[in-house]
């Protein structure tokens, strides 16, 4: 189940590729860098999830993975776009100040 939901992740990535450069004003190489990392990742979990679940039973690689993932959910969660204020309230105007649309309190 964990390697679906991750997979499925990662599989998405190229999809958000055009809004993350735009956005975050990322390099071609950057990006691809990112996307090398997170496969890097994956093989690397791949390969030693059937070790691990031959040492310690099925339930040491889910574990971990479901960690993981949560971890990661909530890292991704609480992180600030750059340039933007720490506080909640002013990411909308950050983001219509950034489009020239104007600001949702105005």
């Amino acid at each position: 189940m964990v390697g679906v939901a991750s997979g499925t992740a990662r599989y998405g990535y190229g999809l958000t590729l055009p809004d993350l450069r735009q956005d975050l004003g990322l390099s071609e190489l950057v990006l691809g860098l990112v996307a090398s990392a997170t496969f890097a990742g994956y093989l690397t979990g791949l390969l030693l999830a059937g070790p691990l679940a031959a040492h310690y039973g099925s339930r040491a690689p889910t574990t971990v993975g479901g960690v993981s993932g949560a971890l990661g959910a909530g890292i991704v969660t609480v992180a600030h776009c750059p340039g933007c204020s720490p506080s909640a309230s002013s990411w909308p105007e950050a983001r219509a100040a950034e489009y020239g649309r104007p600001t949702p309190t105005s």
